[in-house]
């Protein structure tokens, strides 16, 4: 990958903000880490800045999306939220090959260091580390996966499924695998084409949503009002809620303590560790729509699905599912909005840029 000069930045953004998050949230993390992430956002910004001043196209998203950002941090404590509009902006401005290749080897650098030092933390991060992975990696090489490369993926996904032992990785990533082997099936095309696809990021944040209120009739008394729809609908939250071990529950509890607001800020970690018993707010659709408040749910999830609608345009096959790999383990984890584990920031960020900056071939063979 030859350094040129117009993507030093957008590498050194990269860079220092994957060292940031990956090193700070494991056994390896220490004092003055902060000062890559403070590198990494001056570097975005100063590429942001310069590219801006050079076109002037979609200068309205630019300055919306800044506007939003200086709403929301002038309230909100979660640097997440700033940097990942940061990441949108940086992408906007950045070849996507390039970019992906740079998330690809930083992921993996920094993911091995911290491994080798004694791990990442909560055992569920290293499935969420190699799912990232795992994901970037075929968006890397592309579809359809050659025969070796396709082993090499599924041997990677049974050691880290055994290891882990992460319910979340196992499905999310599992499904993944499974739309990028059988990609030159004309089923499996037309499933990634379909409006369920395009919309898949609504779609589960509301099913979330739906299955956290069904399951708690105690917390939410109207439900009982829909009759044989809440006795159907409460005993697929049950068999939801013990594949991921819980998490219905969880976020049921989540949305009874703090509520839904307009601008977000709801989650208050002093109030989530009782002493007695164990609570965290682990679903990122629920931290987007609790954290982030319901306007910011509103326009990310328009953004995602604008972003869904230009991949299928696109026919960038790989890149949606690696997005369905992320919305999938967000109903698990906490990943939506978390800019270690959301790559589709980047990739919105790109699509937003109207315009074909691919440096690999569009044409994979399959329509």
């Amino acid at each position: 990958m030859k350094l040129r000069k117009k993507y030093i930045l957008p590498y050194i953004f990269i860079f220092f903000t994957s060292m940031f998050y990956i090193i700070k949230n494991s056994v390896l993390g220490f004092r003055g880490i902060e000062i890559a992430l403070i590198i990494g956002i001056c570097a975005g910004i100063l590429h942001v800045f310069l590219a801006f001043r050079k076109t002037k196209k979609n200068q309205a998203i630019v300055i919306g999306l800044f506007a939003i950002i200086t709403i929301y941090a002038a309230r909100s404590s979660d640097t997440r939220m700033i940097v990942s509009f940061i990441c949108i902006l940086v992408a906007e401005y950045t070849d996507l090959d390039r970019m992906v290749r740079a998330l690809l080897y930083s992921h993996m650098l920094f993911f091995t260091i911290a491994m080798i030092a004694g791990g990442t933390g909560h055992i569920n991060s290293v499935g969420m580390h190699v799912a990232v992975i795992m994901s970037l990696y075929i968006c890397h090489k592309g579809l359809p996966l050659t025969k070796r490369k396709a082993m090499l993926l599924w041997l990677a996904y049974i050691a880290c499924a055994i290891y882990t032992k992460s319910s979340s990785f196992v499905v999310s990533m599992g499904i993944g695998l499974l739309l990028a082997t059988f990609y030159r099936e004309e089923i499996i095309r037309k499933i990634l084409r379909s409006r369920v696809v395009y919309g898949i990021f609504p779609i589960v944040l509301l099913t979330n949503v739906l299955l956290c209120t069904m399951i708690a009739p105690h917390y939410f008394p109207w439900v009982r009002r829909l009759g044989f729809v809440y006795e159907i609908l409460r005993k697929l939250a049950m068999i939801v809620d013990g594949v991921s071990s819980s998490r219905i529950i969880l976020g049921a509890e989540s949305l009874h303590r703090f509520g839904i607001s307009v601008l977000g800020g709801n989650i208050y970690y002093e109030t989530m560790f009782d002493g007695y018993s164990y609570f965290q707010v682990d679903s990122g659709m629920l931290w987007l729509l609790q954290g982030w408040g319901i306007l910011m749910t509103l326009v990310l999830m328009v953004l995602f699905t604008y972003m869904m609608g230009r991949l299928q345009q696109k026919k960038l096959y790989e890149y949606i599912i690696m997005a369905i790999v992320i919305c999938l383990i967000s109903l698990n984890e906490d990943v939506l909005v978390s800019v270690l584990f959301n790559m589709m920031f980047f990739i919105l960020g790109n699509m937003l840029g109207f315009r074909d900056n691919m440096t690999r071939r569009m044409n994979h063979g399959y329509t």
